[in-house]
C-alpha cells in the first residue's frame, strides 16, 4: 500500500519482462505485482485456470481467503505451469486476484490462461476481465 509505484489497467495478463522491469519507476532486480478485479463467466461448468511463470505466484478466484493456486516460491529459470480447476456458474462475475514477485532471479514472466468448458486452453481474453471488483459468491 505505501510502496505502490504504479497503478494501471492491463487488458490481459501475458508479460515477459525478461531481465527488465515492468516500468522505468520499478527496479528490475526485485518487484511484486498485483492484478485484481473480476472475471466474467459466460457458460457454467468446470474452468481450468493456468498460470505460467518462473516466479512466485498466487491466484484467487471467488475466494478472497484461500488461493486457488499457491506457488509462492520461485521455480527456477524455466517457466512452469501451475493449474487448478473450479466449477463456476455462467452469467456471473467472480472476484479475481493474481499476485507475483521477482526476487533476484535472472528473468520474470507471467501468463494467465484458462480452459473454459469444452474449449481449448487460451490466454484469458480481455472481454472476460474487468477492473471492477465484486464480492465473492
Amino acid at each position: 500500500r505505501d510502496k505502490r509505484v504504479l497503478d494501471r489497467i492491463d487488458p490481459q495478463i501475458e508479460f515477459d519482462y525478461a531481465d527488465k522491469s515492468p516500468d522505468e519507476k520499478i527496479g528490475a532486480e526485485e518487484f511484486s505485482i498485483r492484478w485484481q478485479g473480476s472475471i466474467i463467466i459466460e457458460d457454467s461448468g468446470d474452468y481450468e485456470f493456468a498460470v505460467k511463470t518462473q516466479n512466485g505466484v498466487r491466484l484467487w478466484v471467488n475466494d478472497v481467503d484461500k488461493p486457488l493456486i499457491d506457488e509462492w516460491v520461485s521455480s527456477g529459470t524455466e517457466p512452469r505451469e501451475h493449474k487448478a480447476t473450479l466449477r463456476l456458474l455462467g452469467g456471473r462475475a467472480y472476484h479475481l486476484r493474481l499476485d507475483t514477485f521477482k526476487y533476484k532471479e535472472k528473468s520474470a514472466s507471467i501468463q494467465l490462461s484458462w480452459r473454459p468448458p469444452a474449449k481449448a486452453l487460451e490466454i484469458i481474453p480481455a472481454r472476460h476481465l474487468t477492473p471492477s471488483r465484486v464480492p465473492e459468491t
